[in-house]
């Protein structure tokens, strides 16, 4: 015959309590619980995997289309198709004194998945001030249904012959960071 362990309270040596159950099997631990060895039956939330950059260097565009920032992307394999990927990111953005506006957008591979209420940018902001920067951050979850390599990146947009980028303020007196960090996360 197999043994079997009951117990509702299990304490140390010291009478403290360190683990209660319930009827339902529940396990309680009194304070933080260290596991060593392999730890199973776990199910959704799992972080599993966690892809970074950040970029300190300057990205200027004139083009007036939507431009990749240079260095501000991350390539993430989902080691399920049933996982969700959390973004984490922030930008800094700038646009040369005058400038009409500036735009930035966050995609998946080549789908947009955050725009702003213009359906094109997560930010858009009219004309710039000297020294001036813009910060957009962003929490995203998403949902790619893929175990391919997925690129998440940034695009910037301003208006055509007017300079736009990120990392600096609008004088080149002041530089910032923007960076982008995704996890996925179990389903």
């Amino acid at each position: 015959m197999a043994s079997i362990l009951r117990f509702d309270n299990w304490q140390n040596s010291d009478g403290t309590s360190i683990a209660t159950t319930d009827a339902s099997g529940n396990i309680s631990f009194a304070g933080d619980a260290t596991f060593t060895g392999d730890v199973t039956g776990f199910s959704a939330g799992k972080i599993l995997q966690v892809v970074a950059t950040n970029k300190n260097d300057v990205f200027t565009s004139t083009s007036g289309s939507f431009a990749d920032i240079t260095g501000l992307s991350v390539t993430i394999t989902p080691t399920s198709a049933t996982s969700k990927i959390l973004v984490l990111s922030n930008v800094s953005t700038f646009g040369t004194p005058n400038t009409s506006g500036v735009g930035v957008r966050l995609l998946r591979d080549s789908t947009t998945i955050s725009a702003g209420s213009t359906a094109t940018a997560a930010s858009d902001y009219g004309p710039n001030i000297l020294n001036s920067t813009n910060s957009v951050s962003i929490v995203y979850l998403d949902s790619p249904a893929t175990t391919s390599a997925t690129v998440y990146k940034w695009q910037i947009i301003g208006v055509s012959g007017q300079t736009v980028g990120v990392n600096r303020d609008t004088s080149s007196t002041y530089k910032t960071a923007s960076n982008i960090l995704v996890m996925e996360v179990s389903a």
